[in-house]
């Protein structure tokens, strides 16, 4: 098995892996209520369409 770092590793992958962190689901709705989600809706579009998620905080 080829060497893969742990954050690729154990990263969430789809959004169902991301249902119920609330830490996730403040930063998005503060992200909306401040009109600077930019960086975070994106993130969300890859997650629905099943990529990885990539690190916006």
């Amino acid at each position: 098995m080829a060497y893969q770092s742990l954050y690729r590793r154990y990263r969430s992958k789809t959004f169902q892996e991301l249902v119920g962190q609330d830490h996730i689901v403040t930063a998005l709705k503060n992200a909306v209520t401040e009109n600077r989600a930019d960086t975070h809706i994106s993130s969300a579009v890859l997650v629905a369409q099943g990529k990885l998620v990539p690190h916006v905080f």
